[in-house]
């Protein structure tokens, strides 16, 4: 009998919006064509499965997890509309967390417990206690209604990004240029506060000129990277907003701090998680303890700023990984695979 594997995505109509080449790109792929809701990308890793004898499906995020049971393996990968809305957020991370208390377990990578810290975008502040240079950022949590943390940062700071804690693609974020444009937005702005936690960071020009490295790590190692970049005269480097991708091999540098940042995430995630008062997932902790140590896959994103390099994301929930960019990657991908499949 054929092993099986859930790639677990969104809808056909969210993977879409975030490829605006989608219909271009069919040429990448067996027969010309690819599979909704895969995306490019994975599309190259399923069909690399496929034919080594794998049954690869893919399967829309809330599922009842009773539904994954047939699965040998379940990999999240691309379920980006769970950050569209408050109630969307709630209810996926109550999945995730059904999915681990689930009796028979669900063997789900990456580990429920990394994902649901790596949620929050103050895990950086996580990341800095241990030494690593992150982007400057403060937490303004729901309910701010006051002006003046955000006027006393823009005075500090030629421009201002802020961003929900819990969010994906850009969406939810405001870039506020000066005190001035603070007081003509703050209708909307103090709407925004009212209904989210968000994080307050200086705007880093560096990302207009110099972009921002994503690196790769699967099965824990350093696998590929790409250089994103914004349209010019913007800030998001999405390709859905505009921005390029660029398949570059970044400095040694680079890869260096992508290292350092690796090096300590166990512990880092550790002590997070106990201050959380979270528990590992205890399956995985007694088959081999790769839950902190070897996260099946992972992304960095890094921003060479004019202070050096910082930590923008450590993306372990769902981040796009780019198998494009280094044909090799997939072999090592499908190691992984053969290395947590039951």
């Amino acid at each position: 009998m054929p092993k099986s594997i859930a790639f677990i995505t969104s809808s056909s109509v969210e993977v879409t919006s975030h490829f605006p080449s989608f219909q271009m790109e069919a040429s990448m792929f067996e027969s010309n064509a690819f599979e909704l809701p895969f995306t490019p990308d994975d599309q190259l890793v399923v069909d690399a499965l496929r034919r080594e004898g794998f049954v690869v499906e893919a399967v829309n995020w809330g599922v009842s997890p009773a539904l994954l049971e047939a699965f040998d393996l379940v990999v999240m990968r691309s379920p980006w509309d769970y950050s569209h809305t408050e109630e969307s957020r709630q209810q996926f991370c109550a999945w995730l967390h059904a999915l681990n208390d689930h009796d028979p377990a669900i063997p789900l990578e990456n580990s429920v417990d990394l994902m649901v810290w790596l949620l929050d975008k103050q895990y950086l502040l996580d990341f800095q206690s241990e030494g690593v240079s992150i982007v400057p950022t403060e937490c303004l949590p729901k309910g701010l209604q006051s002006k003046e943390p955000l006027i006393t940062f823009l005075v500090q700071h030629q421009g201002a990004i802020l961003k929900p804690c819990v969010s994906a693609s850009g969406k939810g974020l405001f870039f506020i240029q000066s005190v001035e444009e603070l007081h003509e937005r703050w209708h909307v702005i103090s709407q925004a506060l009212s209904e989210r936690d968000y994080l307050l960071q200086p705007f880093l020009s560096d990302i207009q000129t110099e972009g921002e490295w994503s690196l790769m790590y699967l099965d824990g190692q350093y696998s590929h990277a790409v250089r994103k970049r914004p349209a010019s005269g913007q800030i998001l480097v999405q390709s859905n907003h505009g921005g390029q991708v660029l398949f570059e091999e970044p400095p040694e540098a680079v890869i260096q701090f992508g290292q350092q940042v690796m090096d300590v995430l166990p512990s880092v995630a550790e002590t997070a998680l106990n201050q959380k008062e979270k528990t590992f997932n205890q399956q995985l902790k007694d088959k081999e303890p790769f839950y902190s140590h070897r996260p099946m896959y992972m992304r960095l994103d890094i921003i060479p700023s004019a202070e050096g390099l910082v930590l923008t994301e450590c993306e372990g929930v769902e981040p796009e990984l780019f198998f494009r960019a280094n044909p090799k990657s997939i072999p090592t991908f499908f190691q992984a695979v053969l290395s947590r499949i039951r």
